[in-house]
Order: structure tokens, then sequence, then C-alpha cells
């Protein structure tokens, strides 16, 4: 018994399509032999229905404090061979992250397999807290494959920046005698980085 093999490693979107196999068998120089005949066998059709999920992963960089630069890459990673290349989504707090001046979105193709879209906080506000998740997406309704899907969420706590304080005295003449008046008014700049509602308590440390 003569085989021959067709082995697939691996089996890629691009392998789809109708394969027969044809043999010819051949006898020269034999007499009382048919010197010609051919073969031909069923067709088989293959159909590539399923591949792996896509691996999605986030990183972080920069500083969290608010009023720095702070980045979040979604890393996206396909199989070998997948022609179509993903469509990658960022979402907050489940709402999807349109495109727009704060946070700047930057795309690139890392290799083959690979795409990367970065949100970009420059700078990072209060108010860009939350939770975020990106999601990649891959549809090849072409060769029967549904949407396939992976994700991957991380939290971004940000730090409030450490406000600036001044004190300033106020008195009825330049001399402070016992008995005088005097304001004393602290005041407390925060960082325009700060964006949401916050609460700031106030307490007056004197001598004991």
């Amino acid at each position: 018994v003569n085989q021959t093999t067709v082995q697939f490693y691996p089996l890629n979107t691009t392998d789809t399509g109708v394969y027969n196999c044809s043999v010819t068998v051949s006898a020269s120089g034999q007499q009382n032999v048919d010197t010609s005949i051919a073969l031909s066998s069923s067709i088989t059709s293959i159909t590539v229905k399923a591949l792996p999920a896509p691996q999605v992963t986030i990183t972080p960089s920069g500083s969290s404090i608010a009023g720095s630069s702070y980045n979040l890459t979604c890393t996206v990673m396909v199989v070998n061979g997948l022609v179509v290349v993903p469509q990658v989504m960022w979402f907050k707090n489940g709402v999807n992250v349109a495109f727009g001046n704060s946070p700047l979105f930057t795309s690139g193709v890392v290799s083959a397999n690979t795409t990367t879209l970065t949100l970009q906080f420059n700078p990072l506000y209060t108010s860009n807290g939350g939770q975020y998740s990106c999601i990649a997406n891959v549809s090849l309704p072409t060769i029967s494959i549904t949407s396939l899907y992976s994700t991957s969420a991380t939290s971004v706590i940000v730090q409030i920046p450490q406000p600036i304080i001044n004190i300033t005295a106020v008195a009825v003449s330049q001399v402070i005698a016992i008995g005088s008046n005097i304001t004393l008014t602290c005041n407390i700049q925060l960082d325009p980085s700060v964006d949401s509602n916050v609460t700031v308590n106030r307490t007056w440390i004197g001598p004991a």
C-alpha cells in the first residue's frame, strides 16, 4: 500500500479550500502492461471554522499622580496566519471610550500577529480614574467564523497631588502687641488636574 500525506502544522485560515488526490501509475518497459493509468480521488473540502481567541494584555506606564503623563497600552496577539486585523476597543466602567482630545489614541503594528492600541493621558486628571477594559474582536464571516473576542481589564486609581498651602496674616498695625486683633488665613490651591468633586478638610494646629 502506497500512501501520501499532507500535514498542516498548524492549520491556518488560508488552508481553506477543496482538495483531491490524483495518482498516475506507469510501467515503462513492461510488455503487455497498460502504461497510462490515471486515477483521481473523491473531492474533500476543508473549511477552517475555529480559531483560538486573541490574547489581550494591558500594560500601564507612567505616573498615576494627577497632572502626570500616564499610558495604558492594550496588546493583542492573534494566531499566525490570520489574514484579518482584529478590532480593538477601549471601555471605561463598561462604556466605550470615544476618540477625542483626552485621552489620545495611538495604534501600532508590532509584528504580523501583534497589534497595539494605547490610551495616552497627558495630563492625567482625577476624572480619568476608573475600571478600564480592552476588547479585541475577530470576525471572519467569509470562512464561516463567528465573532471571537477576548478581554482584559485593569483599574486606574488616580492619586491627588499635594496641594499648595499658604498662610497669610492680617493685623490692624504692623506692630502686633498683646491684645491686638490678627487674622490668619489658610489658602489651599489644588492642582488644575483635580477636576473631580473633592472634600478639603482644614484643621488649625497651634501651640500647645
